[in-house]
């Protein structure tokens, strides 16, 4: 595990304060705009995509695939979160994306800083989150077609 230049309350403090202001952004904004034009599914793409290219501040740190794969695992929580929050109301749904984003960077932050092995969980991380957004939605549009019944 890496050093942390703080107390870790403070680096987990300040890691939910920045999860939070994004979810507010994303979930909060952007997600809830794109649902009145696009399908949830759509719009969590679209969402994960600005997200994570909206990260291009790390690629020259990260290199092109860490980057890439980043913006994979983006779109696929992203989607998995579009899932999970729609229809909810506001606060439930930043709140539920929050705790999930803090738990990612967190994890991210705590586990895995040291390159090579970082870039391979980074690499598991995209392939879980692409896996669990396929079963979400699976699992979405199954709920879908029975309330058309």
């Amino acid at each position: 595990m890496a050093t942390l230049p703080a107390p870790l309350a403070a680096v987990l403090g300040l890691q939910l304060l920045g999860a939070a202001g994004e979810e507010i952004g994303w979930r909060g904004v952007v997600q809830p705009l794109l649902e009145r034009r696009f399908t949830v599914m759509v719009s969590g793409v679209i969402t994960g995509l600005l997200f994570g290219l909206g990260h291009f501040y790390v690629l020259p740190a990260a290199g092109a695939l860490a980057y890439g794969v980043f913006v994979v695992s983006a779109v696929g929580m992203s989607v998995s979160l579009a899932v999970v929050t729609a229809g909810r109301a506001l606060i439930p749904r930043i709140a539920l994306a929050t705790c999930f984003h803090w738990l990612v960077n967190s994890a991210m932050l705590l586990l895995f800083s040291d390159g090579d092995v970082s870039l391979l969980w980074t690499i598991n991380l995209a392939i879980a989150a692409v896996a669990t957004a396929g079963g979400a939605l699976l699992l979405f549009m199954s709920g879908r077609r029975g309330e058309s019944h």
